[in-house]
C-alpha cells in the first residue's frame, strides 16, 4: 500500500456529503493519535458526567436514610428503646425522626378485603399504614409515633407504633 504522503497512521473516512453530490468522497486524513485523543476526550467527559451522576443520587438516597439525632433526646430514658424500633421495612431510626401522632390523627379502618388497617393524618391527608411498617412490640412511650418520609413525592410511612392504650 502505498503512503501518498501521509503521516504513517492516517484513519481514511469518507465524507458522504460530498458522495451525495457525485462527487469523489474527500478524505480525513488526521492521524490516529488525534482521532485517539478526540474520543479518549470523550470517554473522560462521559465518565466524568456518570461519576458526578451517581454520586449525587447517592447523596440524596442517604439523605433520606440517615438519622439526624441532633441530641434533644441523649438523656432519655427511652433513648436506646426508640433506637432500637423496627418494623417489617427496616429500623425506625431515633425518636427525633419521628412525630408524635395525637390520638384524633390516627385511627383504625376496614379495607375492602375486611382486613383492619392503621391509618395516620399527616399534612391533612390520611394515609394508610402499610402492615409491614407497623412496630408489633409494646409501646413503651405511650401516645403513637410516626416515621414518615418523602419518595415520589408523596408521604409514605416507615414505621408507625399505635398509642399505648391500643
Amino acid at each position: 500500500m502505498r503512503n501518498f504522503g501521509l503521516p504513517r497512521r492516517a484513519l481514511v473516512v469518507p465524507d458522504v456529503r460530498d458522495e451525495a453530490h457525485g462527487d469523489f468522497p474527500h478524505f480525513d486524513t488526521r492521524p490516529l493519535d488525534d482521532l485517539d485523543r478526540d474520543a479518549n476526550f470523550r470517554l473522560l467527559i462521559l465518565a466524568i458526567i456518570g461519576v458526578v451522576t451517581v454520586a449525587s443520587m447517592l447523596v440524596v438516597a442517604c439523605s433520606l436514610v440517615l438519622a439526624r439525632d441532633d441530641g434533644r433526646y441523649a438523656n432519655s430514658a427511652l433513648k436506646q428503646w426508640f433506637d432500637g424500633l423496627a418494623s417489617g421495612k427496616g429500623p425506625c431510626c431515633s425518636f427525633a425522626d419521628g412525630r408524635k401522632i395525637e390520638d384524633v390523627d390516627w385511627d383504625t379502618q376496614r379495607g375492602p378485603d375486611g382486613k383492619v388497617r392503621y391509618r395516620v393524618r399527616l399534612d391533612s391527608q390520611w394515609i394508610v399504614v402499610a402492615d409491614d411498617a407497623v412496630v408489633t412490640e409494646p409501646n413503651r412511650f405511650g401516645p403513637a409515633v410516626v416515621w414518615p418520609y418523602q419518595a415520589d413525592g408523596r408521604t409514605q410511612i416507615r414505621c408507625f407504633i399505635p398509642g399505648a392504650g391500643t
